[in-house]
């Protein structure tokens, strides 16, 4: 069939949506063209009928083999017959002359083409996706090929079916990568939003994010533009248009948001499906520690360090000023430390009973460690970037005796604009059992939930106020803080670390689902709406604020991406493409 059109339409339960996009087919310039309606196994509806009504005006071969998009776009082009293939969804419908158009094109050397989208629809929700896709129109990082050569689909090997989320992408991307030249017309395919149900839009995306793992494995760069829903660059092509519609642009902002939100949760419950329960154990290191003989009233205040001479001697000079006394220090530095930490404590050693040993090699493993050669009631875990106020140890020992552990506000300082969006940022956390975690513990509650996760890297200072709250423990709060010293804050330094968290986030995901979700939570954090005021009297600090936040999630995304990349192809039992 020479110069002739296959169009493929995947459908389940699609007979109202047929009855739109087969009259536009009949109304295309260009006739040299067939239609496969690959229908869903489970198809309940008229669709059948549909079909037999337009049988005598289009040419028309229904099949019954589709499962899903991918599946049924492949498994129709292998009933194509034509030098052309034209993949749309049964929610379209075609203006009149893109079939013509994409012959005139192609027949200019061109291997595939993209076909504009305009959305339409009914209720706000529809009208914000509308507006939303309005903004990608010429975006290659966001729109789809959907007119391919035969031959070139061939070549690439069809779409990948075991591909949910963004199969028609996954697609384009494989196209592009193979050099193909790639055109693009001026007709339009009209994509009907129909009444969209937030809802319903939240539990699609969850079910996305449940396969989304098999795209990200196959596209991790580009996983990371489509998980970057602030900074898509299509915003800020069309900033006259989000200011000239705010309301709009506000939906679009929250809908995004929500989606991810549904997405995120949807990925962290597929990975804890393949994780198997073996290696989600020996993520775990929960087991309750020895119990040694303790020494009442001392307070033992452990303090894991690497390369922290500055900062430890700042954190020793607020010990020696505490007002309770009785208390223990162990340093536990880090065995790749190259400064004069020990030196240091040495200096320290006739004032305060202080301790140096150099078996750490993470925060949490450094804490933990440190904790089998403590003698307190008590435990206070400390950074060494941190200095106390006089009376948080006279505190703690007087609160302690009506709880099992006890959170300390924390206070932040430093130099330079990103430390001062840091210090902003924190000082909205004060209070927010979310975000804040308990440090100061009784040794005994401390061993019985096994003490610091190991092998926890991101956030093992939560992961444990976690464990002791889901345990019953009773945890209070002192009024005095703890300053946290964030220096001359670096953002590639910070990005570089979030990276890094980013390579160990599945364990947080695994072990605390919830809470992860609530974690990455960006923009909707309780703590901003609580402090809404705060946020509009200084919007300087809480634009970068929401910078700052975004650029650390997007580098803790590429973080988590990167190590799921390894370990899905370090695992021959998860076979992605053929």
């Amino acid at each position: 069939m020479n110069g002739s059109i296959s169009i493929i339409v995947p459908t389940k339960n699609a007979a109202e949506h047929l009855r739109n996009l087969l009259p536009s087919l009949i109304e295309q310039t260009y006739k040299n063209f067939e239609l496969i309606v690959n229908d869903d196994i489970s198809t309940t509806d008229d669709t059948k009928n549909v079909i037999k009504h337009f049988e005598k005006k289009l040419n028309i071969t229904l099949l019954k083999e589709n499962i899903s998009m991918a599946q049924g776009r492949k498994s129709g082009a292998r009933h194509a017959r034509g030098k052309f293939q034209l993949h749309l969804d049964a929610d379209m419908l075609l203006s009149s002359g893109v079939l013509a158009d994409c012959i005139k094109m192609i027949n200019k050397g061109y291997d595939a083409l993209v076909i504009p989208e305009i959305s339409y629809g009914v209720g706000f929700w529809a009208r914000v996706k509308s507006f939303e896709r309005s903004l990608y129109v010429g975006d290659s990082t966001m729109e789809s090929i959907r007119f391919i050569r035969s031959t070139v689909y061939e070549c690439i090997g069809g779409h990948n079916e075991k591909m949910v989320l963004s199969e028609d992408k996954d697609f384009d991307l494989r196209v592009r990568k193979r050099g193909f030249k790639i055109g693009r017309i001026n007709e339009v395919i009209y994509h009907n939003e129909g009444k969209l149900n937030l809802w319903k839009d939240m539990k699609k995306k969850y079910f996305y994010g449940k396969s989304a793992y098999v795209f990200i494995i196959e596209n991790p760069k580009h996983a990371l533009f489509q998980a970057n829903l602030i900074f898509r660059a299509a915003y800020f092509r069309n900033w006259k248009k989000l200011m000239t519609n705010p309301i709009l642009s506000a939906g679009m902002f929250l809908m995004k948001t929500l989606e991810t939100l549904a997405a995120f949760w949807g990925l962290i419950n597929s990975i804890q499906i393949i994780f198997t329960d073996k290696i989600l154990e020996n993520l775990k290191d929960y087991e309750p520690m020895k119990e040694s003989k303790i020494v009442k009233g001392l307070i033992s205040i452990i303090i894991p360090s690497l390369n922290a001479e500055r900062h430890l001697k700042n954190l020793l000079l607020s010990l020696e000023k505490q007002t309770y006394k009785n208390f223990e220090i162990i340093v536990n530095d880090d065995r790749k430390t190259t400064d004069n930490t020990r030196e240091l404590i040495s200096m320290f050693k006739d004032k305060l009973n202080v301790r140096y040993l150099q078996l750490n090699e993470s925060m949490a493993q450094g804490r933990k460690s440190a904790v089998e050669f403590s003698k307190g009631e008590y435990l206070l875990h400390l950074d060494a970037d941190m200095k106390l106020s006089p009376r948080v140890l006279e505190l703690c020992n007087k609160k302690i005796k009506d709880f099992d552990a006890l959170v300390i506000p924390e206070i932040s300082y430093g130099r330079g604009f990103w430390s001062r969006v840091r210090i902003f940022e924190r000082s909205m956390y004060v209070g927010d059992d979310t975000i804040e975690s308990a440090r100061f513990f009784k040794t005994s509650v401390y061993k019985s939930v096994g003490g610091h996760n190991k092998k926890m890297v991101l956030s093992e200072d939560k992961d444990i106020d976690l464990r002791v709250r889901k345990s019953g423990f009773k945890i209070g709060r002192i009024s005095k803080p703890i300053y946290h010293n964030e220096g001359r804050l670096s953002l590639k330094k910070d990005l570089q670390k979030k990276f890094f968290y980013g390579r160990t986030a599945s364990i947080l995901m695994l072990t605390n689902p919830a809470y992860s979700l609530k974690y990455g939570n960006i923009v909707f954090r309780p703590a901003f709406f609580r402090n809404w005021r705060k946020l509009l009297s200084h919007p300087v600090l809480a634009n970068g604020v929401f910078l700052l936040k975004s650029l650390e999630t997007i580098a803790g995304l590429l973080g988590l991406i990167s190590s799921k990349i390894a370990f899905f192809k370090n695992d021959n039992k998860v076979n992605i493409w053929k």
